[in-house]
């Protein structure tokens, strides 16, 4: 194989090179028609099989890209599911703990300070009732501090009314 020509450079649509095609021989000598047709046929054959095949591994890249993106988004969809579920919750447990403190409250006239948490719901909670809170509306109830931790993360503007904090006396023997 001594005569090398390069006859036909393959380009793609938009001008990009894609390879070039050569033609071997014998012996040095000029192309003829029959090669250039030759070599035309065959670059052009190539051509469309590599930017098909480029076309195929961008396509799969991109319904990679999608299933990826659409799977993101599913797990935002089941995050935000759950938490507003959890905020929902949330919020029955609060306006549960609103209810049982204007229950208490309303209790305190006969009994001060009673024996027991008045914050257990409705079983009831046996432990002392060591810690008294109030709300915003004047309402309060004495709890455990389990119960009394529950009423200050659950519902708003709820305080632990004592001595000790200042300014808050008032509630202690209401």
């Amino acid at each position: 194989m001594t005569g090398i020509r390069v006859i036909g450079i393959e380009t793609t649509r938009d001008g990009g090179l894609l390879g070039t095609f050569a033609m071997y021989h014998r012996t040095p000598r000029v192309p003829q028609d029959t090669d250039l047709a030759l070599a035309a046929v065959f670059a052009g054959t190539a051509a469309l099989a590599i930017e098909r095949h480029h076309s195929e591994q961008a396509r799969q890249a991109a319904e990679a890209r999608a299933k990826a993106a659409h799977d993101e988004l599913a797990k935002v969809v089941s995050a935000e599911r759950h938490l507003r579920a959890e905020a929902e919750r949330r919020a029955a447990a609060a306006a549960e703990l609103t209810a049982r403190m204007r229950t208490a409250a309303a209790a305190q006239a006969a009994m001060p300070h009673p024996e027991h948490c008045q914050l257990g719901g409705r079983p009831g909670c046996t432990a002392p009732a060591e810690i008294k809170i109030a709300d915003s509306w004047g309402d309060a109830a004495w709890g455990c501090p389990d119960h009394v931790e529950e009423a200050i993360i659950n519902v708003r503007s709820v305080f632990i009314a004592s001595e000790e904090l200042g300014g808050l006396a008032a509630y202690v023997n209401r």
